[in-house]
Formats: structure tokens, C-alpha cells, sequence
């Protein structure tokens, strides 16, 4: 698994029942990908290559990016932010 911090994490206020919850979303994990996975989308990757960052700061490769289940890892993350919401 490899995790990947967003250029721009994701600040949004939910609401919990009569309380209001501050969350933040700063990275996102992805899993490799394996020959029966279907390819990423294009745009997807290319969303990706702007936004990603590795530990050091540095922009992620679209090379890194096309081994890994984008889809998966970004569904993941909204989780995490949305809560109960499907994703």
C-alpha cells in the first residue's frame, strides 16, 4: 500500500447529529494493482499527477500512479471525510 499526501487536503465541516465535526482529509492510501485490474482512467491520472505528492513534497510520477488502483484508494479517502455516505 502506498500513501500519498494531497497538495491541497480536503477541509469540510459535517454535521453529527445536533454537533457539527471539522474533518480534514491531508492523504490518501492506494493498492497496487495487478494484471487483471482494468487501467486507470486517463483523466484520473492525470488529476492525480497535480494533486499527489510523495513524503518529501515531490509531484508523483504518472509512471508510480499507473501501478496503483486509483479509483480504490480515492473511493477510500471519501470514506474516511463522508463518514456513513456512500462513496
Amino acid at each position: 500500500m502506498k500513501t500519498f499526501i494531497l497538495s491541497r487536503p480536503i477541509r469540510m465541516t459535517r454535521r453529527d447529529g445536533n454537533n457539527f465535526q471539522n474533518v480534514e482529509l491531508g492523504q490518501l492510501e492506494f493498492d497496487a494493482r495487478d494484471e487483471n485490474d482494468p487501467d486507470n482512467d486517463p483523466n484520473l491520472l492525470r488529476a492525480c499527477v497535480s494533486i499527489l505528492r510523495d513524503d518529501d513534497g515531490n509531484p508523483v510520477t504518472r509512471e508510480v500512479l499507473e501501478g496503483l488502483k486509483l479509483e480504490d484508494g480515492i473511493k477510500r479517502g471519501a470514506r474516511k471525510i463522508f463518514g456513513d455516505y456512500p462513496a
